[in-house]
């Protein structure tokens, strides 16, 4: 299974029980729109609160994972939901400023955004006397 062309991929659960046990991660649906600033970057994760979402840049991939949690009282005779993780990755190219990125998650939509770095500007130097 290729993880970067398909939409999910299966990995092993963290905690460490059978392989029968498996977490799925799905890609969320993501936009990306530019403006003078920056980019913004909107993902779908329903279910995932500010708690559950987590943001990291590492040599310029940016990983966005967010997990949500399905609690259910009672026995479950039938279930189409799952405990599902989202993940998605970007590379990042050189006009991000990578130490400015923010993160934000509300109703099940996480927004990052991403500042293009700050370009050297013409300017005349005041010259101090």
């Amino acid at each position: 299974m290729n993880s970067t062309t398909d939409k999910t991929c299966t990995l092993p659960s963290d905690s460490g029980a059978a392989s029968a046990e498996r977490e799925l991660w799905q890609q969320p649906r993501a936009d990306l729109v530019e403006n003078e600033h920056g980019f913004q970057a909107t993902l779908d994760m329903p279910g995932v609160n500010k708690d559950l979402l987590s943001v990291a840049v590492e040599d310029r991939i940016l990983t966005i994972e967010g997990r949500r949690k399905t609690t259910l009282d009672g026995s479950t005779l039938h279930r189409e939901s799952t405990t599902a993780g989202f993940r998605r990755r970007f590379t990042l190219g050189d006009s991000i400023d990578v130490n400015a990125i923010t993160a934000s998650i509300r109703n099940g939509v996480a927004t990052i955004g991403l500042p293009k770095v700050a370009k050297a500007k013409p300017r005349t130097i005041p010259v101090a006397g």
